[in-house]
This record gives C-alpha cells, structure tokens and sequence, in this order.
C-alpha cells in the first residue's frame, strides 16, 4: 500500500471516532456546565485527522483548494465539513472554558451534524464504478459503524476513567449495543465477501486477495472475535471494568485501521482482471 493511502487510513479512522463520540456525548450534556475534556477528547483526533490529511497531498502548502469543487466534488464537501466541525469543537472549548455552557452545547451540536456529513462525504467519495470492490453499499455501511463503534467505546472509556464527563449509557448498555454493531458489522461483510465472488474478474481478485492475506484474518481476530468476547463480558457487568472497557476500546481501534488498512490495499480497479 502506497504511504499516501497510510495517511487515509489514520484520517478517515480518526476523523469517524471523533464524530462517532459525539453522537453518545452530546445529548447528556444539556443543562449543566461540563468539563473542558468533554469536547477536548474528539477535537484532538479531529484535528489530529485534519492535519494528518495533508500527507496524503503532493502539495500540502495547496490544500486550500480542496474546497475549489464544492459544487461537484464530495471530497471538497468532506474537507469543508470536517474543517466546519473542528472550528466548531474550537468553539464548544472556549465556550467551555467561558463557562457558557448553552454555547458549547450549540457548538457541538453543530459539530456533529457537520461531522456525520463528513462521514457521509468520506464513503461517498468511493463509490467509483472503476473499483467495483469500492462501489458497494459495504463502504458507506462500514464508514459509518467505525464511527459508532469507535465513538462508542471512546465515550465508555470516558465514564470507567473520568466520571465527570457526560456520557449516555451504562457499561451493560455498551456491551450489549457493541455486540449487535459487531454482529452487524460480520453480517455485512459475509455479504460483501459474496458480492465480491459474484462480481467481475476485478472484484473476484479483491476477494482472493483478502482471503489470502493474514492480515484480513487478524482482523477477523482483533476486529471481531475478540471485541465480541470483550462486549459481552461488558453486558454482563453493572459497574463496569476499566480493563475490559480499555481492551475493547484498543481491539476495536486495531480491527478498524487493519480493516481500513486492507480496504484501499486490495481494491482493484477495472481492466485488471
């Protein structure tokens, strides 16, 4: 895989966990003053993503024109709508540290809205007929349940080591909602493994290509079998377990860059076959 595409793995990755956390935390915040970390935690992988981004550009001193195609081009709307959620978690801090809590709630209200259509944006950009492995309902499917497995088991993290921090669930509820986004998850990908051997020569190849590799099989191990194990001892615990909830939290994040790791490595494009 080419450097530039390590550069997409980290930024897609870090860019949907942050959003991903948003969807569990903004809601518990409503009526009280919360602290900074709240919304310090997704603006840093935000960007962190942003910046990482750049690596990925020949010219990275030219990023200012990725916003040139708005009119047509999914990635410019990726661009302006992650750069919009950074600026707005920004805010959601400084209103913080003002203390306006309505403010900070507003901003990262916003932020997630913006941050979900980056996600969007992000899928959108690869579903290009010229990789049949890509132009699939599996890309915007898995984009989005990295950003709500990642997001929720960042936002559980949270609770088992900073209480403070607002979070909408209980331990046993991430347990038992992880399971299904997991089971979900394998569900999809038995599907698209499928789509893949009844597809062209090209998609077939992508399909030899995974099943050959042991990094897919690692993934299989560290992205799923594992966390599954992980979630469920969580569901069976009221109180939780600052060691179970970490060990989930890093499998998860292992599987996930593994996965997104293979899903621009083995994309064959048309003519290859």
């Amino acid at each position: 895989m080419a450097t530039g595409e390590w550069f997409l793995v980290l930024f897609t990755v870090l860019s949907q966990m942050a959003v991903g956390y948003l969807i569990f935390v903004v809601r518990p915040v409503a009526g009280r003053q919360n602290p900074v970390l709240t919304w310090l935690l997704p603006a840093g992988p935000l960007g962190l993503a942003l910046l990482v981004s750049l690596g990925h550009l020949g010219h990275p001193e030219g990023a200012y024109r990725a916003l040139s195609n708005l009119s047509s081009s999914w990635l410019s709307r990726e661009v302006l709508f992650f750069a919009l959620s950074f600026l707005a978690l920004v805010i959601a801090v400084l209103s913080e540290r003002g203390q306006k809590a309505a403010a900070a709630r507003a901003a990262a209200t916003f932020a997630l809205g913006t941050g979900l259509l980056g996600v969007l944006a992000s899928s959108l950009i690869y579903l290009l007929p010229a990789r049949p492995a890509w132009n699939n309902f599996q890309t915007v499917l898995s984009f989005f349940l990295t950003s709500f497995l990642l997001g929720m088991a960042l936002a559980a993290l949270v609770k088992q080591y900073r209480p403070e921090v607002p979070v909408g669930f209980s331990p046993s509820t991430c347990g038992f909602v992880v399971s299904l986004l997991l089971l979900l998850s394998l569900i999809s990908s038995a599907s698209y493994l499928t789509f893949l051997a009844a597809a062209g020569p090209e998609a077939r190849i992508t399909l030899n290509t995974l099943l050959a590799s042991p990094w897919w099989w690692l993934r299989v191990v560290t992205g799923w079998l594992v966390p599954l194990s992980l979630s469920y001892r969580l569901l069976r615990q009221e109180e939780g377990s600052p060691s179970i909830t970490l060990s989930l939290f890093i499998f998860l994040l292992v599987g996930e860059f593994l996965g997104r790791a293979l899903f621009y490595g083995t994309a064959v494009p048309l003519g290859i076959g």
